[in-house]
Order: structure tokens, then sequence, then C-alpha cells
């Protein structure tokens, strides 16, 4: 069994092709079976003998709730470990007790840039192997090399940015790192003096693709070798800026240069051209994310340009919100980049930091249970019985901050999942149960009560797996405005994701390839979409929330049509990422503007993909899912939702009097005015809504709204309310305001 990175998905047929390799030449004798296994863990391995399954570490937990010591499986194979992700790390720490009641089962952990003693120790001193590679050897050159390679001058104005420490503590860093190894450098008379004057610039830390370009030419024009090049940069925006830059440049003509951007916003029609060996005469340009690092394999490369950076994805926990920073890598980055070069002969590499910079880089990454939320991995612990997650997380290779691991548990009581003693709930197990993050789940579990599944459904599974929406290099504007175009009047991020994938299948096969190609969609990730569709209502049907596999079914789908209770839906799952809305009018070019606010009062902004950017809202309160602190703090999808939306899904429902005006408030944060007898009508029909979602979460069955019965007459009472509730506003709030 082979746990890998998801990313890995991307290429399936490179791995299908590596599949077929290992079942039918690596052991032919044993005629083994192999099959690709993502996230339906229901079907039997054909045989008791010579099966393989390929799959993710996420399917092995999730078998390990029906099958806790994984007793069909002898052996069990992890690669690349020294990633650290999530799954691996919460998998090694379940292996690491399975392994004790199970001597028979040998588990293999592989990788290229392992630090095997922190593993070999975790599992009390095991045996560790290490097996030379076949690689060629890599040159290795650095900032301080390049620089008197290329000549090449930073700009004397320094750079450095203001966060959490003050522009003098970084320049305070800098020079007591940097001056004292470049009077190391001139005792030893290595490089010349305009070396250690670029050396001491601040911007010389700074990443610069200008010098990534300059290399480049430099490269190109003086190397005899052939070989491809392949740049390492952080993102898609370097990625697009890189590649203008070579191909308005004039040096580098097609009938010479083949240049192809890597990213996964971009066609992969294009991106095929990767692994093929360019005619001769011909050199390849591959630009580049971290995902060249170990997800895919390019033969030909002879030349890396290292940027040493990579973005990482981490939460904050003083501001509640996922941040996306740009980052100098790992020891284990640089090194997995460099041995890109060196497959099929002697190659080059060129790190663009100093070697003083290199020599503080941590070792490896910081894995990432210790930067990311992990309401996902506390609904597995506990549907496995692990006890109190405090005391399982104290069991991993590294324990999680105490205060993520609050805010998580925090997260999963509000939306019902655990109650006050930290045990699941009703609810808390069927999302436990469901392959994907609990505020999706339960929207879709909602979907499936109230008869509304297919666009939810739709909903789950563009925020689950991915946007198809593509940015092919020189028409990102016209991508764009198709994209818009296309939204039309949609006043919703996540009516517009059904949107797309509705049109999409009331198309033939033909009609789907042109309608991806004229809207810029990616035809494998919407082909993926509609699997993940099948997939997501085989869970609710294994789960008994649904009667059938179908995701037109009938019964799910009476109330599909009804855009006001879909919205419900979406709130009653993406509920407590709440964003309120204040509208204000520019007098003095009369345009309308929509003010985004936290609960918390700070202030947000749509991301630039979003189709409500640049909207009026008419509204005063919207609920998203990403919410991504980069450069600003960015909402990436939104759906406008009205007070009864928040009221009938929100916690901590209370009645209050103030001023002789009756107020409903939710969580003590937002607070809506409303008539006495309409707030004694919204208490009853909620208590009674909570009690009946209670019952049929416990006892799942097919609720079918189109029959008559004191079941359905509360499920429509309600939806004709969410429908029509206008009793209600949200109070100190001002519709219009004028600056």
């Amino acid at each position: 069994m082979q746990g890998k990175s998801v990313s890995t998905l991307q290429y399936l047929s490179q791995l299908v092709i590596n599949i077929k390799f290992v079942a039918e030449e690596t052991i032919p004798e044993y005629r083994t079976y192999s099959r690709i296994m993502w996230d339906n863990t229901s079907r039997k391995l054909p045989r008791d003998r010579g099966s393989l399954t390929f799959c993710t570490t996420g399917v092995v937990l999730r078998q390990m709730q029906s099958d806790p010591c994984l007793s069909e499986y002898t052996h069990i194979i992890i690669d690349e470990i020294h990633e650290r992700d999530i799954q691996t790390d919460f998998l090694l720490t379940l292996l690491k007790q399975v392994i004790t009641r199970r001597e028979d089962l040998r588990v293999i952990l592989m990788s290229a840039t392992l630090n095997a003693e922190s593993f070999s120790n975790y599992f009390n001193d095991c045996p560790h192997l290490n097996i030379p590679g076949f690689t060629y050897h890599v040159e290795e050159y650095f900032l301080e090399d390049v620089i008197q390679r290329t000549k090449f001058q930073f700009d004397d104005k320094g750079n450095f940015r203001s966060n959490k420490k003050s522009i003098s503590e970084q320049q305070i860093q800098f020079n007591s790192m940097v001056y004292p190894y470049i009077k190391q450098l001139q005792r030893e008379n290595k490089y010349n003096s305009d070396v250690y004057r670029e050396l001491k610039k601040p911007n010389s830390e700074i990443l610069n693709l200008r010098l990534v370009f300059e290399l480049l030419v430099n490269v190109c024009h003086t190397e005899k070798e052939q070989g491809a090049v392949l740049i390492f940069v952080p993102g898609f925006t370097d990625i697009s800026d890189l590649h203008k830059t070579i191909e308005s440049s004039g040096q580098f003509p097609r009938n010479k240069y083949l240049v192809i951007p890597l990213h996964s916003q971009m066609p992969t029609v294009d991106q095929r051209q990767i692994f093929e060996t360019p005619p001769p005469g011909v050199r390849k340009i591959v630009i580049a994310t971290n995902i060249a690092e170990t997800s895919i394999t390019i033969d030909d490369v002879v030349f890396v340009i290292d940027c040493g950076r990579i973005k990482i994805k981490s939460y904050d926990i003083e501001t509640n919100t996922e941040t996306l920073e740009t980052k100098w890598v790992s020891k284990a980055n640089a090194s997995q980049r460099k041995g890109r070069a060196g497959r099929v002969k002697p190659g080059v590499c060129f790190h663009l930091m100093s070697r003083v910079r290199y020599q503080t880089l941590e070792s490896y990454m910081l894995p990432e249970i210790l930067r990311v939320r992990l309401e996902n991995v506390i609904l597995t612990a506990k549907i496995l019985q692990l006890g109190r997650v405090e005391e399982f997380f104290s069991k991993l290779m590294a324990s999680p901050d105490p205060g993520i691991v609050s805010a998580s548990l925090e997260l999963l009581k509000r939306l019902e999942a655990l109650d006050e003693n930290e045990s699941l709930t009703p609810l808390g197990y069927h999302l436990a149960k469901l392959p994907m993050n609990p505020q999706i789940g339960k929207m879709l579990l909602f979907g499936a009560l109230f008869n509304c599944l297919e666009p939810i459904l739709n909903i789950a599974v563009t925020l689950d797996f991915k946007d198809p929406f593509l940015l092919p290099l020189g028409k990102e504007k016209e991508a764009d405005r198709k994209r818009r175009e296309f939204a039309g009047l949609c006043q919703s991020d996540h009516i517009f994701m059904d949107k797309w994938i509705n049109t999409f299948e009331n198309l033939n096969e033909s009609q789907r390839k042109k309608f991806c190609w004229e809207h810029f969609l990616s035809w494998p990730t919407m082909k993926q979409l509609i699997r993940l569709k099948k997939d997501f209502m085989e869970n609710l049907h294994q789960l008994s929330f649904v009667p059938s596999t179908d995701p037109k079914c009938g019964e799910c789908n009476s109330n599909s049509d009804k855009v006001d209770l879909v919205r419900a839906v979406i709130c009653a799952g993406l509920y407590p990422n709440i964003v309120t809305v204040r509208n204000l009018t520019r007098r003095k070019w009369n345009k309308q503007l929509s003010i985004l606010h936290l609960l918390n009062g700070k202030k947000v902004q749509f991301h630039p993909k979003s189709v409500l950017l640049g909207q009026y809202i008419n509204s005063q309160l919207l609920v998203y899912y990403r919410m991504v602190k980069s450069s600003s703090t960015f909402i990436h999808d939104a759906t406008p939702v009205d007070p009864f939306h928040v009221i009938f899904f929100g916690d901590n429902f209370q009645q209050v009097k103030d001023s002789g005006y009756h107020y409903i408030t939710i969580n003590n944060s937002l607070k809506f005015r409303s008539s006495e007898n309409t707030s004694n009508m919204i208490r009853q029909l909620r208590d009674k809504l909570t009690d009946l979602l209670e019952y049929k979460i416990s006892h799942p069955n097919v609720i079918d709204l189109r029959e008559e019965n004191d079941e359905t007459a509360l499920f429509k009472t309600i939806i004709e309310l969410l429908h029509n509730g206008e009793e209600c506003e949200l109070d100190a709030y001002e519709e219009n305001s004028y600056i």
C-alpha cells in the first residue's frame, strides 16, 4: 500500500503507467492484481494473495474506522514521508500502536530526503536502510557565484517588509549574518568587490525575477551542454511574470527554445510537453512551483534555478485566519530541487541565496499538523475512539499548538459535531464518516434533509476539490471577462459553482469540451468534479440519507429550484463564517460600494476571482468558506444570506429586550431587531426544527418533502419562512451611507 500526497492525483495518467509497470513487469510470477483506490473503500480485494492497493493516506484512515488493525494487509509502504503532511503524521501515530498488536505487520517508510534518525527513534529505534541513489553529480552554486557570473546589480534601496518584526530588527539580523560572512570571503579572496557590494544590499534577500531572467540568459547562451532548464518560483504570479519577460525579450526564439509554465491553473494540454524530449537543437525551459520537487519527474533536466522560496499555508491563531506566505525553503527542499538536475547526466543547480543564508535554513519544513486547523483530524480521532484529543496529540511526532487545538474544538462544538464533553454528537458521527471538511459535510447533510441536494452537491465538490477555471498565460483578462460574463447577475460564488456544473452536465460529450474551451474551464477538473459528485452520493447513500446514488433523484431535489432555500442551507453549513456588509455611496461619482467586516471588526475584501467583486451587495450578511491572508485578507467565495438564515442555523440563540425593543441575538455577536410575536414564533419553530433534525440525524432515512405528514409540514413551514422572512433586521445597521 503506497501513500501519496494529493498532488499526485493531478498526474493520474503517469501514476496509472507506474501501477501497470508494478503489476505486469516487477512481479509477473504472482500475476499481481493492482488498482487505484481514492475514496471508495467499500470494495473488497479480489483475493487473499498477490494484491496491491495504491491509495491515499486518507483512504487508509477511513479503512481503519471499520478495521483498526488493517487485518487485510501484511505490508504497508508510505512514501514521501519527509513532507510531513497531516494525514501521514496521523497515520504513523496509529501504525505505531497497531504494530504492538500485530507482530506480523511490516511497515516501510520511504523518502529521498529523510531525517531517518528521528523516524527510527519514534518507532523505538527500528532499523533503517540507506540506499544510495543513482543520480549523477550535481554542481551547486549560490547567490555570490551567480552575481559574479552575471554581474547583476540589485536596487540600492532597502526593501524589508514590516510584519511582526520591525524593519530595524530585520536590518540588524541581516547585517549580523551577512557582514561576518563577507569578511570571511574577503580573507579567502574568492570573489571580486562587486559581489561583496551586492551581498550587502538588503534587496539581495528579496525574490528578484530580473535576476532569474539574467541567469537564464547566461546559462542558455554560455552553456554548451544540452538539457532542459527547470526554474523553481513560489507561485502563479511569479510564473506568469517570468514567462512574459522571457517571451517578450526576443532572446528565446521559438525555433530554439520551448518555454513551458507548470501550474494547476494552467491548461494541462500545454503542460504535457514537459515530459517529452524536444527536437535536437531545442532547449526546454520549465517554470514551476514546488510541485516539480517530488510530484513529477522531468527526466531531461540538467540545469536547475532555485529561487529558494516556497508558498506555505499556515493558520494564524491570533487572527483566526489562514495565511499564504512566501517563505524560505528548507534544506530538504533545496536538496530535492538540486536532485532534479542529475537524473540523466551531470547537472548544475543555482540556488539564489547566499551560502550563509543557506546555513540558516531549517532542515525540514514545519510539519503540516503544526500549521493548520485540526477539525478533520479531531473527528477522525473521535470516531476511532482514541480518547481525549490532547492526550492523543501528545503521542504524535510533533504535537500541535494547544491554541490551534482549542480553536478547532470550539468550531466543532459550534457546528454541533461535539458536545461539551468533546464526545461525538450524532451529527459529528456522520461528519466523521464523510471524507470532507465538516462544514462542507454539514451543508451536504442539510441539502439532503431539505430536498435541495444537487445544487449543494455541486457547491460541495467544488469547495472540497478546486475551482476549475484556468488562467492561460497572456489570456488572463480574457479568461476573467468570460468568467464574469458567464456569471451574469449571479450574486453568489457558490450559486455560480452550481451554475457551471449544471450547465456542463446538461451537454453531450462534444458540447462539453467546447463549453470548457470557450469558458477557460479545465476539462480534467470538470470530469473529476462529476466523479466526486457520484462519490459523495455513495457516501450519503451508505449513511441512509438518500434513496439512491443518483444526484438527480426526485426525492432529493424537490426544492432544488428554491434559491433562497439553497442559500439557507449554504448558511447552515458555512456558519459561523460570517461577514457583515455596509453599503456606501460615493457622492462624487454616484458609485455604490460594499464594505466588508468580520464580526471582530477587521476589514476584509473580496478576492479578485470572486464574482461579487465590484458588485453592490443587497444584503447585510455574507457567509464564506475560504478566507486567506496574503497581500491582504481576502474572502475567496461568498453568498449573501438573510437574517432568518442565520437566526435558524446559528448557535446560542437568545431573546432579549433592550430600550423597549425586542431582539434576537446569535452567539452574542449578532443582534437582530424583531417584534415580540415574531421572536416567539421563531423560537418555537427553531426548537421544533432542532429536535427534528437531531432525530433525523440520529435515525437517518430519506425525507421526501413532496409527501404530506407532520414532519414535512414543519419543513415546509420553515422553508416558507426562510423564503419570506422579512421581519428581522440587523441592529445598528445603516442601509446606505455617503462619503
